[in-house]
Formats: C-alpha cells, structure tokens, sequence
C-alpha cells in the first residue's frame, strides 16, 4: 500500500521520466534516402529540367561547407538506359551551404532539394540518378539511387 507521500513522489517521477525524452542520435556520417524526382521542361529553352529531393541526417550537424572550401560536397551522377543498360552520361556536382543546428544536440535531419540545370535532351529516354555527399569532416553519406524518369522532350 502506498503511504500519502510516497504517490506524489510517484507521480511526480513518472512526469520527469516522461519528459526527459531523448535527442535524436544519428551516426556522424551522413545518412541519405530518396524522396522524389520531379521534371519539368522549358518550352522556352527546350530544356528538361529535374529536381531530386532526399531526406538526410547527421548525428554532428556538420553538413555544408562555407564559401572557404571551393569543392563541391554534393555528387550527382546522371545514367541513361541504352539497350536496357545503365550508362554514366554526366555529372552534376554541387555545393550545400553550411546547415548549423543550434543548441547542445548537433543532430540534424532535414530535406535538401536538388536542382539540375538540364538533363539529357531527346525523346523516349530513360534516366536515374545516383546521389551522395560529404560533411565537413569529410564522411561520405551512403549512394542513393533515384527512380526512372522518362524524358519525352520534342
């Protein structure tokens, strides 16, 4: 049987417990996963563009370099299928801007939405996307790979 003191001291260690949640942990090389490919075309250019957007994470938060590191730390290979095999036809190398989490848990998650400038010209190909990136402490995330998307440009 509980005594008088001993059920507020209960319940007021059941709501400290409760809210001591714990901060996300990551690993401390980036994590990436696949969210969408979306193309758009310019019919004032005659351009196909696409976007790519991933979801990442980081267990130290250092994702991005700032305007001191001149190399780029976000790799994009483009492949096309040709006779129903994957060929490396271009690169789309990049740069993420520093992403700082403030506050004592350096964790981080988020999207990063990638824009490519053109894609393959032509009509009834079909491409994907192999992505991966670098932190600043020079840990390279897992290589992701995008789905197919069929290029039907004039």
């Amino acid at each position: 049987m509980f005594s008088k003191i001993s059920i507020p001291v209960f319940i007021l260690s059941v709501f400290m417990f409760a809210g001591c949640r714990k901060a996300n942990e990551y690993p401390i090389e980036p994590i990436i996963s696949f969210k969408s490919l979306t193309p758009d075309w310019d019919p004032n250019t005659g351009q196909e563009h696409a976007t790519v957007v991933i979801s990442f994470t980081d267990g130290d938060g250092d994702i991005g370099w700032d305007e001191s590191n001149l190399q780029d730390n976000f790799f994009v290979e483009c492949f096309m299928k040709i006779n129903n095999v994957w060929i490396d036809t271009a690169s789309y190398n990049g740069r993420i801007k520093p992403l700082i989490p403030e506050g004592k848990n350096k964790s981080i998650r988020g999207d990063i939405s990638y824009f490519m400038f053109s894609i393959p010209y032509g009509v009834n190909k079909t491409i994907r996307y192999e992505i991966y990136m670098y932190d600043r402490a020079l840990h390279r995330s897992n290589t992701i790979t995008t789905s197919e998307l069929i290029i039907n440009n004039p």
